[in-house]
């Protein structure tokens, strides 16, 4: 039973903004592939994963792809300021940053990484303002999503005794269900999360251009 019902899927944005032959990097993909013509990078080794890389110091060279997709990871950077300004790096000059990002949801543990941050929408668009051109943002997960999520968190995490907790989560899966089915007060005062389009401004290429970083790697 899923809980999370997605206001704005990733697949319906990409269609809309790029061709077949667009070259899609994907920052944080785990073993998901979103686009034919794309490159996955993420921070460990897995499936469909086709670099192994950090984020904050993207190996490749400037004005690249066609587009960057950051979905659910900024929320696990140390400095998501800093992965935007590489993002921007490897952008060319016109290119898409589609962009996911949560607000309210439970903290989520990673083995790669840590949950450090949660975006407001002005947060994330405030993030993208000084070198992007907003093309649209908006919210990705409505308010039952929300209370079904917090909800069984609340159940998964309030007793220590693990076959207690899997009654507890198990009984809030049934109990939650039918909320988080409702689609309802897609606001952002009460969003799950926020997603963001954004074009890397042309007046950028000659500030990349004139870049003295050095290119450590391609794929």
């Amino acid at each position: 039973m899923g809980f999370i019902r997605q206001e704005m899927p990733l697949e319906t944005l990409l269609g809309r903004y790029l061709v077949a032959e667009s070259r899609v990097l994907n920052v944080g993909s785990k073993a998901r592939r979103v686009w034919p013509n794309s490159v996955n990078l993420d921070l460990v080794a897995g499936e469909n994963v086709d670099v192994v890389g950090d984020a904050h110091d993207l190996p490749f060279p400037e004005s690249s792809y066609d587009a960057c997709v950051l979905y659910a990871m900024l929320q696990y950077c140390e400095r998501p300021w800093r992965v935007v300004d590489e993002v921007s790096r490897v952008l060319k000059p016109g290119g898409l940053a589609f962009v996911d990002v949560p607000f309210l949801q439970p903290y989520c543990a990673e083995t790669a990484a840590f949950d450090r941050f949660r975006f407001t929408k002005a947060g994330l668009e405030g993030l993208f303002s000084a070198d992007y051109d907003l093309e649209e943002s908006g919210v990705t997960i409505a308010t039952g999503s929300v209370l079904a999520q917090l909800g069984r968190a609340t159940a998964d995490t309030w007793i220590r005794n693990r076959y207690v907790s899997y009654l507890l989560r198990q009984s809030a899966t049934l109990a939650f269900w039918p909320v988080g089915a409702l689609r309802f007060a897609a606001r952002p005062e009460t969003a799950g999360g926020f997603y963001l389009v954004a074009r890397r401004r042309p007046a950028l290429a000659q500030a990349a251009a004139d870049s003295p970083r050095a290119v450590t790697a391609t794929p």
